[in-house]
Order: C-alpha cells, then sequence, then structure tokens
C-alpha cells in the first residue's frame, strides 16, 4: 500500500509539472524570450533532421540505451513491490532480528535502499569504472537479483508461496539490498554520463540524453508491470 502511494504521488508530481509547463508556455514573458531562440537557430545555416540525429545517436549509444534500461528494468521488478515482502522469518515464524518486526521494511528495505542509491549516484563523481564499453558486464550481473529475491523469505501479504525459501538468512538479504542498491546508483550515473559522451556533436549529445531518459522511464514502466508476474509465479498463479 506505501508502495503504491510513493509511486502514486511520485505520478501526480510529474502530471503537476506537465500542467504548469503548458501554462507557462502561455505566459508572454515565456512568448517573448522563447521566441528568440528559433531565429538565433536559423543562423547557424544547415541542420540535420530529427531523424538523423536519433540514428546518429543510436549508431554510437545504442548499447547505452539497453544498459539503462536493463538496469532500471531490474531494479523496479524488484523495488518495492518484491523487497518490501522479504521478512526475517517465514510466515508462522517468531521474528528475530536486530530490527524490530514494526520497522523491518523501513529501515532495512527502504532506507538502505535510497541511502545506498544515494551514495552510489555520488561514488560517480570520482570513480569511473567500468568503462563504456563494459559497464554492460555489471548490469548483466545484477540479473541475479532477479533470482535472489523472490527465493529469500518473500512472503507477499494475503498469498501463500508455491515454491521453498533458498535463502533465509536476513543478514545475507541486507548485504544484497545494500549491494543492490548502490549498483543502481552508481551505474545508472555513469550510464547517463556515458550515453551523451559518445558524440561530439551537441545537438546528438542532447538527443542521445533524451533517449537514454526515454530507456530509463520504459525500464521503469516495464520493470513494475513485471514486478507482478513475479508474485504470480512464486504464489503459484502463474
Amino acid at each position: 500500500m506505501r508502495a503504491n502511494l510513493f509511486f502514486g504521488l511520485s505520478s501526480v508530481a510529474v502530471i503537476v509539472c506537465y500542467i504548469l509547463l503548458k501554462v507557462l508556455k502561455k505566459l508572454n514573458f515565456y512568448r517573448k524570450y522563447g521566441e528568440l531562440k528559433p531565429s538565433l537557430n536559423s543562423v547557424e545555416g544547415e541542420e540535420t533532421s530529427i531523424w538523423s540525429n536519433i540514428r546518429e545517436a543510436f549508431s554510437k549509444s545504442k548499447m547505452q540505451f539497453l544498459n539503462i534500461f536493463l538496469l532500471f528494468f531490474v531494479t523496479l521488478a524488484l523495488f518495492p513491490n518484491v523487497c518490501m515482502y522479504v521478512t526475517d522469518a517465514k510466515k508462522g515464524e517468531k521474528h528475530d532480528f536486530v530490527v524490530s518486526e514494526k520497522y523491518f521494511m523501513d529501515v532495512v528495505v527502504f532506507l538502505n535502499f535510497n541511502l545506498f542509491a544515494f551514495i552510489g549516484s555520488l561514488m560517480a563523481n570520482w570513480v569511473r569504472f567500468p568503462g563504456p564499453n563494459t559497464i554492460w558486464i555489471p548490469v548483466v550481473a545484477r540479473f541475479w537479483f532477479m533470482f535472489y529475491f523472490p527465493a529469500a523469505n518473500y512472503n507477499p501479504m494475503d498469498f501463500a508461496r508455491a515454491y521453498p525459501v533458498l535463502f533465509s538468512s536476513t543478514w545475507l538479504f541486507v548485504f544484497n539490498i545494500c549491494i543492490f542498491a548502490l549498483t543502481s546508483g552508481y551505474l545508472s550515473s555513469l550510464i547517463m554520463m556515458y550515453a551523451p559522451r559518445s558524440h561530439e556533436d551537441p545537438k546528438i549529445q542532447r538527443m542521445a540524453g533524451m533517449i537514454a531518459s526515454f530507456s530509463l522511464i520504459f525500464g521503469i514502466v516495464v520493470g513494475l508491470s513485471f514486478s507482478w508476474q513475479i508474485r504470480l509465479f512464486i504464489t503459484g498463479y502463474a
């Protein structure tokens, strides 16, 4: 419920921003200064079409577009809809962990994820490894989490598991969610930097950045949709 609430609030915020942008474009101030840009651009001379810019962006950055899609697909397929239902103990067993059962989800899942994702995004300012040609390796390696989290003490509310728990250690879960979040923040920052930097033309760089952003959003949407398939599979309803 809380995860759906958070996602719903984010969606509302995006819609409000879109509406405000439409309103802004109707203001006299925006019309006056916004119309100056086309006149300046017209002096540049030769301009390429949007489709040629897209083709050029894909020619060198297509792997980064795929990387950012896969990264966010894995992240949103598991967080929050799967991770939030991983518990310290199997259903019917007593909770026995350093964090109380009441705050287990808030601290171990949400706080850990957001903290380590933030740390990972900061790390990208100083550490640039792996490079653009090999960053796909850790991106693909993150598919391990697609197996691990559903196979841990994943107990979706009002549903019974159809498959046995393979990883019952709570400390192993804490370690995995920290690495899961850290790599999400770190790799996403690197990929979003690598995608436009593959090009020298500023126009193509902007186009590559926009396509990378679209791939990111597409990965989020597909990942969230797939998370429900994971629940159906683990509970035997697939």
